[in-house]
């Protein structure tokens, strides 16, 4: 296997310490300062490796994305019944490594900047479409009451105010709690609904972040 150019482990530092800086400040409040300066470069470094600052935030909101596709598809290889493949979609969104203040500001924060910028807007309607596709997927092959997209629409509803709570309303938030209560959704709506391979998964998740 090749060995990384020293621009391309450069490169790499800089996509990892700007989506640090999206989950402290925001993408509206994100610098080229402020990304350099979390990444250890000096002043100047970052319009070496990437063309000016959103460049430079938009790979690292795709890259941060794709990690957590990854992870997703790993938890579907994994997945051996319809309930864990549907815990699988769920557990994207409420594992605290995604429900922590930073990643949902992150997550906000790229909402916002959808409804004015056209590169994000197209991440966030790629996301949300492939989120509720996988979602729907998963119900369709459980009986539950209601069509599969309106009972996907409401997951990603609560999903989205957890998001919100967990990045600007409270100071921290127990995403075991947020799962719990999601749990007990899923079972007066989806009644063939096997949260044994879930509660087994939150049992290892701290109270809070």
């Amino acid at each position: 296997m090749a060995l990384a150019s020293i621009a391309d482990i450069r490169r790499r530092e800089l996509i990892r310490a700007a989506f640090e800086v999206i989950k402290r400040e925001g993408l509206q409040f994100t610098t080229v300062a402020k990304m350099e300066k979390e990444a250890g470069a000096s002043k100047g470094t970052l319009h070496k490796y990437f063309k000016n600052k959103e460049e430079l935030a938009q790979a690292a909101v795709r890259h941060a994305l794709a990690l957590r596709r990854q992870e997703f598809l790993e938890r579907l290889t994994r997945a051996q019944s319809p309930s864990e493949r549907l815990w699988a979609s769920i557990a994207l969104h409420l594992h605290p490594k995604y429900l922590e203040p930073g990643f949902s500001r992150a997550w906000v924060s790229i909402i916002a900047e959808g409804t004015e910028k056209e590169p994000y807007a197209r991440i966030v309607k790629a996301l949300y479409a492939r989120d509720r596709s996988n979602l729907v997927h998963s119900l369709r092959l459980l009986p539950h009451q209601g069509d599969a997209w309106s009972a996907a629409l409401a997951l990603q509803c609560f999903f989205d105010g957890c998001r919100y709570r967990s990045g600007f309303l409270l100071k921290t938030i127990a995403p075991r709690q947020e799962a719990q209560t999601l749990l007990q959704y899923l079972r007066q709506n989806v009644p063939r609904f096997d949260s044994s391979a879930a509660e087994q998964e939150m049992e290892t998740w701290p109270e809070s972040p």
